[in-house]
């Protein structure tokens, strides 16, 4: 009898120790040292993406709550370097585009040195600049360059503005952008994509975006290509949605910088895993939903639609419905806030499943 359950002690450590959550597997490059201390560390963010709509105190704990005061309070831990460590890894051998807005048209950023595979693209704030283009030194805002093509696209609602398609004319060409007069370093050269909308409704004031990338725009095809991938910038604005409205980043009460810091980075990675599993759906809908989920989450999603073998969007789907989330044409996906606060309750669900799966025995 001893050995018995000697053996099934031994067999459950085993299985908890496969059990890999996603904690653990986001901050195991973490630089902390102490193994009770990143274990704190993976519970910790598993527990703030298991309740994204609750305070950072109610969510953590008392204990995790001491132990994120403890790693906090090291200088010397980097709580995003692991993330950004493996977002590299999995990009090394792809061709990376980093888009911007208008905070990024300085000139320390485009000298920073930066990887072979990455490309800037961003958009223009000084449109007074001078630069050089066709071997005349002219503003960046005067500059009319020969190849035009006509594009539609269509723009999301915005609090200025209501959704509707836009007619652009897009035009490129090739610039270079010397250092402003009280900088030191060669000048770059750039290239130039503008968009300038035509014949906007009534009452609308026109689109005009002046990007510049250090990419090569040869053709039409790529300058239409890094427009589309401008218009994806709208994506960090859904990150900053989930970061201060459903992880409450903005009411985190820390006493040092330091500590304030790194709870933000903490946030901000849980924040991107969230978004992210709205925009899996979205670009490859028929992922296995296995790569994706943990192995009892998948196994609870089963039982629950009655189905093997789910794919992503159903299974996200599935999750939101416990919010109140049905799919229509207009909207096939739940947004940014029905997925936090499903997620919530998926989790809660994951806990009991767990809870209910484990066989107590007697002593006799």
């Amino acid at each position: 009898m001893f050995h018995k359950k000697r053996r099934n002690k031994e067999s459950r450590k085993k299985a908890r120790n496969m059990e890999e959550s996603w904690g653990s597997r986001e901050f195991q490059d973490c630089a902390v040292e102490d193994r009770r201390e990143a274990h704190s560390l993976s519970l910790l963010a598993d527990r703030l993406l298991a309740h994204p709509e609750l305070a950072f105190s109610s969510a953590a704990g008392s204990n995790l709550r001491r132990a994120a005061w403890r790693i906090f309070s090291k200088e010397e831990v980097d709580l995003s370097c692991g993330h950004y460590r493996q977002t590299a890894q999995r990009c090394a051998q792809q061709q990376v585009v980093l888009v911007s807005d208008s905070e990024s048209d300085f000139y320390e950023y485009l000298s920073a040195p930066r990887s072979a595979n990455v490309e800037l693209l961003y958009r223009v704030h000084h449109l007074q600049r001078y630069v050089y283009y066709q071997a005349e030194r002219l503003p960046l805002g005067q500059v009319s360059c020969r190849n035009a093509v006509s594009r539609s696209v269509l723009l999301p609602a915005t609090k200025q503005r209501q959704e509707r398609t836009a007619q652009l004319q897009v035009s490129w060409g090739e610039l270079v952008c010397p250092p402003s007069w009280d900088k030191k370093g060669a000048a770059i050269v750039l290239w130039l994509v503008k968009a300038i909308e035509v014949a906007p409704p009534p009452g609308e004031e026109p689109v005009a975006w002046y990007l510049l990338t250090t990419s090569n725009v040869g053709d039409e095809a790529t300058a239409l290509l890094l427009l589309d991938y401008y218009r994806k910038r709208w994506i960090i604005e859904r990150w900053h949605l989930v970061l201060k409205d459903g992880l409450q980043v903005e009411r985190l009460q820390f006493n040092t910088f330091q500590r304030l810091s790194q709870a933000i980075a903490l946030l901000s990675i849980v924040a991107w895993q969230l978004l992210w599993l709205k925009q899996l759906a979205g670009q490859s809908p028929d992922m296995k939903a296995e790569q994706v989920f943990e192995p009892l989450q998948v196994e609870l999603l089963e039982k629950q639609t009655a189905q093997k073998k789910l794919s992503v969007k159903v299974a996200l789907i599935t999750i939101a419905a416990l919010a109140g989330f049905t799919p229509s044409k207009k909207q096939p996906l739940p947004g940014e806030k029905t997925i936090w606060r499903a997620w919530h309750i998926f989790t809660s669900m994951c806990h009991g499943y767990k809870l209910a799966q484990q066989k107590t025995y007697g002593t006799g």
